[in-house]
């Protein structure tokens, strides 16, 4: 008996450490099949200015083993492996907020927070706009309005007063952006405004990219860069079904009015993102407001509050509801003889 007792307590504990050690497999075939992966395996070995080095293959692997299910920064961070353990840990964050125009925004406006909303830090925020859809019956006025709101923004080094586009910091994003724009041109698109997707280095110009359409890579790419793709609509239906069908779901932007047409956006809306925007950007903060998103955007909130309640240990001092406790923990309070035990932290 004994000796089954043991067996049985040594097959569980080996259970124990593969399950422990499955995770970092795909780590440790990385780096013990380097030049093979890199060689052969890696999907963009004819692209060398996207420095994959096989992460592409690492990245499936580590999703094949569910370890983690990655969003654009999950992505990203493949670039850099650390250790598995921060893998687990880690929440990643990515989406592709969309702004919803209707034929009854103000233009103006719709056009000055899109161009803030899509073009601030290059687009190259998680929360910026990454797709605008506007209503077929503005579309042309506000493309207009758009493209000449881009060609007034300035360009420079980021400590030069006044700057607002800037080279980018990523090797070979110009590329993989430009590679994106000709994607959209055999697909019908067209760069709407003067130099846009213009390169010089490391530096991208804005391109405003119209009509875009879901056969494109930028229909479902998140670009993460100074790229403004534009999709124009008939029936309100259609961003609202691009929504729904999104693995993201952190933010969206609508612009109206109409508030009847707002209330009945708002509601379909909320399910499917954690914060509508009305006639402004998509955003972070002020950071009273939770900062989260649903599907694939997001695990957990951050917040002040909620960054406080993350990294403390809660601790409590409890007494049974009597008499004779109530007392003394009244004392305790008014006299403030305790630090701890005290009300001067409420509000």
């Amino acid at each position: 008996i004994f000796m089954k007792k043991q067996a049985l307590a040594f097959f569980f504990y080996l259970l124990y450490l593969i399950a422990m050690i499955r995770p970092i497999m795909p780590v440790l075939e990385y780096y013990g099949n380097y030049e093979y992966i890199v060689n052969v395996l890696c999907e963009n070995r004819e692209v060398p200015e996207l420095a994959c080095q096989g992460k592409c293959h690492l990245k499936k692997q580590i999703e094949k083993y569910g370890i983690l299910k990655l969003t654009k920064e999950g992505r990203n961070f493949l670039k850099n492996p650390v250790s598995i353990s921060l893998i687990k840990e880690r929440n990643y964050k990515g989406d592709y907020d969309a702004a919803i125009i209707t034929k009854d925004a103000d233009i103006k406006l719709a056009v000055q927070e899109t161009v803030l909303g899509s073009l601030s830090f290059n687009g190259q925020r998680c929360t910026a706009l990454k797709i605008v859809y506007v209503h077929k019956s503005i579309a042309d006025q506000f493309i207009s309005l758009l493209n000449e709101a881009v060609g007034k923004l300035q360009f420079g080094l980021p400590w030069e007063k006044g700057v607002t586009l800037t080279p980018l910091p990523e090797p070979g994003k110009p590329a993989y952006l430009n590679d994106l724009i000709e994607d959209a041109k055999k697909h019908g698109a067209k760069v709407m405004n003067e130099h846009g997707g213009t390169i010089k280095e490391s530096f991208f110009y804005p391109a405003v990219l119209y009509p875009v359409n879901n056969k494109m890579k930028v229909y479902s790419e998140e670009q993460f860069g100074p790229i403004i793709p534009v999709i124009p609509f008939d029936d309100i239906e259609e961003p609202i079904q691009y929504v729904i069908d999104s693995t993201h779901g952190q933010q969206v932007s609508l612009f109206s009015k109409n508030k009847e047409e707002l209330a009945s956006l708002i509601d379909p809306l909320v399910n499917q993102v954690s914060r509508v925007n009305i006639n402004s950007q998509c955003q972070r903060g002020p950071d009273t407001f939770p900062f989260t998103g649903r599907k694939d955007s997001a695990e957990g909130t951050l917040s002040v509050v909620d960054a406080l309640r993350s990294f403390s240990i809660r601790s409590l001092v409890a007494a049974k509801l009597t008499d004779d406790n109530k007392e003394i923990i009244n004392d305790i309070v008014s006299s403030h003889h305790s630090n701890f035990l005290s009300t001067k932290y409420i509000f």
